[in-house]
This record gives C-alpha cells, structure tokens and sequence, in this order.
C-alpha cells in the first residue's frame, strides 16, 4: 500500500490527475491517506478485473481496499454535483455478479452529455440494482425536477423498459437507440439473411466451404478496412445472382456504418436519413455507392 508523498501536491483532487505516491515503508503513521483513500477507489473503479493476492495478505489488503472503495464513494460517487449540467444520459444492463446468488444484473446510468458537445469522454452516473422497468423509473423518479427538466435526450438498447420508464418519468426527452446496438441489429439481420439463403441453396446449415459460411466474418467487416482478399472474396461471392439478397442486405449494414463513422455530423444524419428513406421505399439493392473493389 502507498501513502501521498509529503509536499508532492496541493491542487484539490479534482484538478490534478498527476499521482505522486510514496513506498508504504517511508509513510506515517498507521491510519489511511486521504488522497490514498480516494485514488484506491477511483483506480478500483477503473480496473476490468481483480488483481492477483499473495497469500497471508488477503484480509489486510481486503481490508485497506475496503475503505479505500467507502472514502471514494463517498468523495467520487456521492458527490450531489454530478447530476449538474446534464442533457444526454444512456442507459444499459450490465452483467457484475457472475454467480446464482441474487440478482447478476445492474442498471448502468451514464452521462453522454460531454460526448455530444465533443467536450470530453462519458461520465458514470449511477448504478442500480436490476435491469427492470422498475429499476430505472425509480431511478429516474428519486432525481429531482431540475433534473429531469434538462434531459434532452435519452439513449438506450431495444429493451422496451427503458423506453417506457423515461417516457412516463421524462416525457419531453427523446428517446434513440444508441448505436452500438443499431448496428448489432443490422448485424443479425445480415446474418440471419445469410443463413437463411444458406438453406434455400443447399438445404442445410453452412459448411467449411460453403461461399456464404466462409464469408461470415468478412460481411461483418467495415467496407474501408477491407484487405485484397477479402474484397477478393466478396466480389466472387456477388458476382452470383443467387446472393443477391446478401448483397442487399450487406449493402444496408455497410451504409449504416458509414454514416455513424462520418467525420461531418451533419453530414452522417443525411446518410442515414437516405438509408432509411430507401429501405422504407423497398429499395431491392441497397449495396454501397463505391465498393472497394469497384475501383475509381
């Protein structure tokens, strides 16, 4: 463990990310720096996965961890300002507790906010208990008016909870789908398509050489990170009209993907407005305008 080195920084916790630690056999004293304290619990919330212990160390590091992770909610998390100055919020489940013992979901609550003005990454708002209607309309609810006013906008997955939570405890907010999940839709469209034209032709599901079944993973790959052979094999794979439905298909999700990758924002809404325009008029051949391999 490891105690702020005297004199290192004055600056308040929030205004400077610089950390200046000292070996814990230099530190004074037996009781938790504060900056230690607060550091444990914001790198803890940080880190994918628990680091390894060495044996005879457990219950003391568990220990040290253990109010390190309480100084930090309760700095970090606890903190009633958090909730100032937002107008986009996400919300999604969240697998923590991998065990039959209670429940293994929670409903994670972020702030988009700094991502849609290009001011900064994503902030952690809360996590609830559950992945419920329930969950989140009581989340939504214990916020006060303010709050609820100044949300705009309200991204999600397709789970109809969600959708239904926001729409009786913030009316006036819009709710999107946001769109990681919009192209994970696109993506098993594209691939239910492949199995089912996968069945029509040859009558069972999809072999080791298989055209279709070899190209699985390639359709699923961006159109600009394409390599040669792979653009090789798609062009073979198209040339035959008995893909047809394929290539419609592909070509909608490599559109899709275009727009949400546009630098020009403004730009990107027009792509996918067209897009949408065009499925909707049962457009038979949505395949993007220039194709890798279509040359100049």
């Amino acid at each position: 463990m490891a105690t702020e080195r005297a004199g290192s920084c004055s600056a308040p916790l929030t205004l400077c990310r610089l950390d200046t630690w000292a070996p814990s056999h230099q530190r004074r004293g037996g009781a938790l720096a504060h900056r230690a304290a607060v550091g444990a619990g914001r790198d803890r919330g940080r880190t994918p996965h628990r680091r390894p212990c060495r044996r005879g160390t457990r219950g003391r590091m568990g220990h040290r961890q253990q109010r390190g992770l309480a100084e930090g909610k309760r700095r970090l998390i606890n903190d009633p300002t958090r909730f100032e100055c937002v107008k986009v919020i996400g919300v999604d489940e969240h697998v923590w507790r991998h065990t039959r013992r209670s429940d293994k979901y929670v409903t994670v609550i972020i702030d988009l906010t700094p991502v849609r003005d290009g001011a900064g990454p994503a902030r952690l708002l809360d996590m609830v208990e559950g992945r419920s209607k329930a969950a989140f309309k009581t989340w939504l609810a214990d916020r006060d008016d303010a709050f609820r006013d100044a949300v705009e906008v309200v991204a999600m997955d397709g789970f109809t909870g969600f959708k239904t939570a926001a729409a009786e405890e913030i009316p006036d907010a819009v709710t999107v789908m946001d769109p990681f999940h919009v192209v994970r839709l696109a993506g098993d469209a594209l691939d239910r398509c492949r199995r089912r034209v996968q069945l029509a032709i040859h009558g069972h599901r999809g072999f080791r050489d298989d055209p279709l079944y070899k190209s699985r993973r390639t359709l699923h790959t961006g159109a600009d990170l394409l390599t040669d052979k792979q653009s090789d094999r798609l062009r073979a794979l198209f040339v035959d009209d008995v893909h047809v439905e394929v290539e419609a298909t592909w070509g909608a999700y490599q559109r899709m993907i275009a727009a949400y990758r546009h630098e020009d924002r403004q730009r990107g809404r027009e792509l996918m407005e067209k897009l949408i325009t065009d499925l909707s008029a049962g457009s038979p051949r949505c395949s993007p305008s220039s194709p890798p391999w279509a040359g100049p």
